[in-house]
C-alpha cells in the first residue's frame, strides 16, 4: 500500500505523501465513518447502497457528506486507474471524519470534513476461505449503543479486540453475543445459519449493523424460493445448525464450518451456502456499473 495512490480531500496523492493532521477528530476521538466495498474487474457493486448507508451515518453524526453517486463514481474510477486496478477485483474504502479540531470533545461548527479513499487488490485468502470455510469463536461483551449500532463508525475497538481474540484462539472471526446469549454479528460480518433448509439471521432490531451484502442475501434467498427469516439465534442454534455462513462486501458469502471448536454440519461448505454464493456472484458481476 505504501506505493499506492489515494484520494485525500480532493487530491490524488502517493500514500507516502498523504498526511493527516494530528488534530483530526477521526484520530483523536474516532469521530467519523467508513465504508468498504468491492469492485469486480474495475466495476463497483452496490455503490449507491454503500453511499446511502454512509449518508445515514453522517446524518446521525451531523457530519456534512457529499451523497452524489456520479461524483463518487468518477473519484473511484480514477483511483482504480491510477492503481492499475481497472481490470482486477479490488477492495475500496471510503473514510469520512469530522475534520480538524482541537477545541475539545464538543466539536466546533463549520469544521471541514476529511475524506480519504483507498483501494487495493482483493487478497487471495478471500477465495481460499470461500472454498474451505472459516472458523469462529463467540465472545460475550456488549456492542455499541442503539444510537450508533446502525452506522459504520470509526469507533471499532470492540471489533479490533474481537478479531485479536479470534486469532489467539486459532480462529478467523469472532461473533458477538448479547448479554442474554443471542448471536449478534461478527467483527467484520453478518451471520446466517441453516437448519432443516430454513435460513435464519439476527434481526436489525437486535442492534447489529445493517449489512449491504446481508440484505442482498435475504432478497436473493426469497427469489430462489428458500425459506428465510430474521429472528433471534441462540448460541446453541448455531452450534446445531446444518450450515452456517458469514457475509460482507469483500468476502461475499463465506462458509462457517466451526464455532467454538465445534464442527458445523459435516465440517464442509453446505449446498445452500454454495447456491446462495453462486447467485450473489452472478448478481454482482451482472449488476456492476461501468465508470467512464
Amino acid at each position: 500500500m505504501k506505493n499506492s495512490t489515494i484520494y485525500l480531500n480532493g487530491s490524488f496523492l502517493p500514500a507516502s505523501k498523504a498526511n493527516i493532521n494530528v488534530f483530526d477528530r477521526g484520530l483523536l476521538y474516532g469521530d467519523g465513518l467508513f465504508e468498504t466495498m468491492r469492485a469486480y474487474k474495475g466495476k463497483v457493486f452496490a455503490l449507491e447502497e454503500h453511499l446511502k448507508r454512509m449518508a445515514h451515518g453522517a446524518k446521525v453524526l451531523k457530519i456534512p457528506f457529499m451523497n452524489n453517486t456520479n461524483k463518487w463514481q468518477q473519484i473511484i474510477n480514477k483511483l482504480l486507474k491510477l492503481n492499475n486496478l481497472r481490470d482486477k477485483d479490488s477492495y475500496i474504502r471510503i473514510t469520512l471524519t469530522r475534520g480538524i479540531d482541537f477545541h475539545g470533545l464538543l466539536p466546533k461548527n463549520n469544521i471541514k470534513p476529511t475524506i480519504i479513499v483507498a483501494a487495493k487488490p482483493i487478497s487471495a485468502i478471500v477465495k481460499k476461505r470461500q472454498r474451505t470455510g472459516i472458523r469462529a469463536i463467540t465472545i460475550n461483551f456488549s456492542k455499541a449503543s442503539s444510537q450508533t449500532s446502525s452506522i459504520k463508525s470509526l469507533n471499532f475497538i470492540d471489533n479490533v479486540i474481537g478479531i485479536m481474540m479470534a486469532k489467539d484462539m486459532e480462529a478467523d472471526e469472532a461473533i458477538f453475543t448479547s448479554p442474554s446469549g443471542e448471536i449478534l454479528e461478527g467483527t467484520i460480518s453478518n451471520i446466517f445459519i441453516v437448519k432443516n433448509n430454513h435460513i435464519k439471521t439476527p434481526s436489525i432490531k437486535s442492534g447489529i449493523l445493517p449489512g449491504i451484502t446481508r440484505q442482498f442475501v435475504i432478497n436473493l434467498a426469497k427469489k430462489m424460493g428458500l425459506k428465510i427469516g430474521e429472528s433471534p439465534i441462540k448460541k446453541i442454534d448455531i452450534l446445531n445448525s446444518d450450515e452456517a455462513f458469514i457475509t460482507n462486501s469483500i468476502m461475499e458469502i463465506t462458509p462457517l464450518i466451526m464455532v467454538d471448536k465445534k464442527i458445523i454440519g459435516n465440517g464442509m461448505p453446505g449446498k445452500i451456502t454454495r447456491n446462495i454464493h453462486k447467485a450473489y456472484k452472478n448478481l454482482a458481476e451482472a449488476s456492476v456499473h461501468i465508470y467512464n
